[in-house]
């Protein structure tokens, strides 16, 4: 009995000899943590979500050769650059998948414009090649992928977007893959809730985080922006058409009309992004004269801004649209004359 305890005991010390050596790595050459790392993910200028808007097109005369167009699809945007157009169909050169097949390649196909169901969107950039540039970029590399046979595809590092906006900017971006490598990353995804649902300021914004998002140059204008100096509002003198106004529990909204004024409170009626929506909406407030209320102290020459009536009809267009997710924020885009002014809450 004992020599069996002996023998059992001396088993257990025995290691398996699969421990002895470990196993090569099946881990693949790229990954989601390896992108998040390499610095090649962050914004450059003239590409970020601040620099770019995507507009969308109704018809066909919308749509120019040499456009970066955006196909909007289930779950994920296909990216092309147009070379020619005809009366009811476009050429673009893409990478993608032909049918029947499973590699990626850069093609040249034609799209019929009322067979996209108009999900599409042409994406202007701050700073790009000219249309004929681009076009002549994007021949190039399909003559070069003709002649080759080779087309180093991959989904996070080198897809069709990434593609499309070398041609047309000479820098390789893809803003799908920045914003799912931000949503992926948990105190990231928390300060992005904050900002763009709760309404907190944007000057919040975590610099390294969201160095995949937003270039350089747009950060320090944005930063510029949201440092402005708050006057309390205590007097009829301190608010008028046109000002922008906040609160703890009011985000920035447009003063569009003054309508009551007395020695204890104004009455005012103001445009703004809802709270827990998307939209821009219109509502009449009470602002007593005890400093619960702020204006941002946009002022020449420090700011360059809109006079109050300019002010009001920019507000005033976009009531009842759908509000952008862009950073820079419906109230200031009313006030400011800044850089960015292709930008716009629709």
């Amino acid at each position: 009995m004992e020599q069996s305890k002996t023998s059992r005991a001396s088993r257990k010390n025995i290691k398996s000899p699969t421990r002895c050596f470990s196993l090569p790595s099946r881990r693949k050459k790229y990954s989601i943590q390896g992108y998040r790392r390499d610095s090649t993910i962050q914004a450059v200028d003239g590409n970020c979500i601040t620099c770019t808007e995507k507009i969308r097109v109704s018809s066909l005369e919308e749509i120019e050769p040499g456009d970066h167009v955006v196909f909007h699809r289930l779950g994920y945007e296909h990216h092309g650059i147009v070379i020619e157009k005809d009366e009811n169909s476009f050429w673009i050169i893409e990478a993608s998948k032909p049918s029947g097949k499973w590699k990626i390649l850069i093609e040249k196909n034609r799209k019929v414009f009322a067979e996209c169901d108009r999900n599409i969107s042409v994406i202007h950039y701050r700073k790009r090649y000219s249309k004929s540039e681009t076009i002549a970029r994007a021949t190039a590399k399909y003559n070069e992928f003709r002649q080759t046979n080779k087309y180093n595809y991959h989904v996070f590092l080198n897809n069709c977007e990434h593609f499309a906006s070398y041609c047309a900017t000479g820098r390789e971006c893809s803003m799908q893959v920045n914003k799912l490598v931000k949503n992926i990353n948990p105190r990231s995804l928390i300060r992005y809730v904050r900002v763009n649902m709760l309404g907190f300021d944007l000057f919040d914004y975590d610099d390294k985080l969201f160095k995949n998002l937003i270039c350089d140059d747009c950060l320090a204008l944005i930063k510029s922006i949201f440092s402005v100096d708050r006057i309390s509002i205590r007097k009829n003198e301190d608010i008028e058409k046109g000002d922008i106004i906040c609160c703890e529990k009011l985000q920035d909204a447009v003063v569009l009309n003054v309508f009551e004024r007395t020695d204890l409170h104004a009455r005012c009626l103001i445009a703004r992004n809802e709270q827990f929506g998307r939209k821009i909406e219109t509502t009449a407030i009470k602002i007593d004269w005890n400093g619960q209320y702020c204006k941002l102290n946009y002022t020449s020459p420090t700011y360059d801004v809109y006079d109050p009536d300019e002010v009001f009809q920019r507000a005033f267009r976009v009531i009842d649209q759908k509000s952008s997710k862009n950073p820079i924020d419906f109230a200031k885009w009313c006030k400011l004359r800044f850089e960015l002014e292709n930008w716009s809450p629709s």
